[in-house]
């Protein structure tokens, strides 16, 4: 999203020369606002590491091991020790592109404390949730919103995700097998990664909903011959076949981890996109306490698409090593939580709230925490913070990267001017346009222009080109959000 503005080239000379700044308070949201005692400045979400070392070589050693798993499918025509060897089959990754693979983001799933300041207290409230973390560079006090990852089209991308989860409120596991489930939450504390909108394999080890990773303390109890046969009954170190099949679940070597793979299509939208877990039976009950994070694409170097027209045209900024630019990354999340009455921490999510409300696990199935059974909702949050202040100066253009990573809440984007001590709105001042200008990772063309005519990447020699790059100027007729 862009507020619209005449500056094309002169807009940065001009903001060095002033030295006011109007800060924006970003309301509209479901939670009325109050007054701050201190004002929480915006900050964007960690950008995740490339791993190029320890946990690079545990990743290749997996991914290599499940690559010669699905080549051993292939020599199972009597599927004895392949149950859904069809489904691996389609999976179009050769042990070449696996031993090429030279970064990868380490993607931690664990339980953690950390501090959320609440709208109208100075003092933090200590909470323990399931969390994200970067594995490659772990911040345990850090607010809790998912580190950002950037994929970059015509490429391929790697993430090595570990089960370090131990919820309050554990379920049963179920076998994933089992087809009277129905829709009985379970296994709060297994996990995958879905990446949410990417245009990618849907088959194992790309975006798959049937991989499961265990926690920890699930797969270390397992025998030695079960960590390289839950695939549904591939061999173990020894070379040695199981018979014994594990249901549908698609597991790694190491069952608490899974070596993730995507070859992004050269032809891949660059747009905002965001992962989460999507292990049925817990999907709600991981996201709600805040494991999500943006998943941004890129174009390839030298490419002029969306971002590049954005910045040559509009003087819209990309973000560069140690610059935000003028995006702005936004995870919108709305966590909740049990009070706790001793332990150290306030509050602790319980699982089972998002489908059973009003029921305390006991203090065996939660840390040894004493937990009640009334479930606080917290203000929707930017980043992990509530109400963060964006500052930003008259004629400047700032595009937001808007994710909606709650489980059921809908949002409209809306700008109000408010007093940043009390919160109240200034009637009459005036507020920032606000316009859209992709949908859900789509860019959208400008009002009035031909589709047929602009074509993303921009080919910059053809004729059409010349033709129509006006149409994405600065004076463009994006979508206005004036409700």
């Amino acid at each position: 999203m862009v507020t619209e503005s005449n500056f094309k080239f002169s807009r940065r000379s001009m903001l060095k020369l002033m030295g006011s700044a109007s800060l924006l308070g970003f309301l509209g949201l479901p939670k009325s606002a109050q007054a701050v005692a201190a004002p929480i400045p915006f900050a964007p979400p960690p950008l995740m590491h490339k791993d190029t070392s320890q946990h690079l070589e545990a990743y290749k050693d997996s991914l290599i091991a499940f690559v010669d798993m699905i080549q051993r499918a292939q020599n199972d025509p009597d599927h004895v020790y392949y149950p859904h060897r069809d489904r691996l089959l389609d999976m179009a990754i050769t042990l070449d592109q696996a031993e090429a693979v030279s970064e990868v983001y380490a993607l931690d799933n664990v339980i953690r404390d950390y501090p959320f300041y609440s709208l109208d207290s100075e003092t933090p409230l200590i909470l323990r949730t399931p969390s994200y973390q970067d594995g490659s560079n772990p911040v345990s006090s850090a607010p809790n919103v998912g580190p950002t990852m950037e994929f970059v089209r015509g490429a391929t991308a790697s993430v090595w995700v570990t089960n370090n989860l131990d919820v309050c409120g554990k379920s049963a596991p179920k076998p994933v097998d089992q087809h009277n489930i129905g829709y009985t939450p379970h296994n709060f504390d297994w996990a995958n990664l879905h990446t949410h909108g990417l245009h990618v394999e849907p088959n194992a080890p790309s975006d798959d909903v049937s991989v499961t990773v265990k926690p920890k303390s699930v797969a270390s109890a397992m025998p030695a011959s079960a960590m390289y046969g839950d695939h549904s009954g591939h061999s173990d170190h020894s070379g040695a076949e199981s018979p014994s099949a594990h249901g549908l679940a698609i597991t790694a070597q190491d069952p608490s981890t899974f070596p993730y793979f995507y070859d992004v299509r050269a032809d891949h939208p660059v747009g905002t996109f965001w992962y989460h877990p999507h292990m049925h039976g817990s999907v709600a009950a991981q996201i709600t306490p805040g494991m999500a994070g943006a998943l941004i694409t890129r174009s390839q170097p030298g490419e002029t698409d969306f971002d590049e027209i954005l910045q040559n045209e509009c003087n819209i900024m990309k973000p560069t090593a140690g610059d935000l630019g003028d995006e702005r990354i936004m995870v919108l999340q709305a966590y909740q939580y049990n009070t706790v009455s001793d332990g150290g921490v306030d509050g602790v999510y319980s699982a089972s709230n998002y489908y059973n409300e009003k029921v305390a696990p006991s203090p065996e199935a939660c840390f040894g925490l004493s937990v009640g059974e009334d479930v606080t909702r917290l203000p929707t949050s930017v980043n992990g913070l509530v109400n963060p202040v964006m500052t930003a100066r008259p004629g400047e253009i700032l595009r937001l990267r808007m994710i909606n990573a709650t489980d059921h809440y809908t949002y409209l984007p809306k700008f109000k001017a408010v007093n940043p001590v009390t919160g109240e709105e200034i009637p009459g001042a005036d507020v920032p346009e606000v316009y859209a200008i992709a949908v859900d990772g789509i860019a959208l063309l400008p009002v009035g222009a031909e589709s047929d005519a602009i074509k993303l990447p921009l080919d910059l020699s053809h004729p059409s080109v010349a033709t129509n790059a006006s149409a994405f100027g600065p004076d463009t007729p994006y979508f206005a959000i004036d409700y």
